[in-house]
This record gives structure tokens, C-alpha cells and sequence, in this order.
């Protein structure tokens, strides 16, 4: 239960960073750009 839950919070915390990425900054990528797109 506490596995899958989890689970769901990532799903949850990902679909809401692909929504707003802007709501949700990250230092790391500002100055790296994300996987895929080089």
C-alpha cells in the first residue's frame, strides 16, 4: 500500500510539472536541459 501510494504521489507530482512547469522550479534544470531534447 505505502509502495503504491508513493507511486501515485510521483505520478501526481510529474503530471503536475508537466501542467505548470513553471509552478514547480528547479535549479537543476534551469541550467540543464531535460532528458530528450538533446
Amino acid at each position: 500500500l505505502n509502495q503504491n501510494e508513493n507511486q501515485n504521489q510521483k505520478d501526481s507530482a510529474k503530471l503536475s510539472e508537466e501542467l505548470h512547469p513553471a509552478a514547480t522550479p528547479q535549479p537543476a534544470a534551469a541550467t540543464t536541459p531535460p532528458a530528450g531534447t538533446g
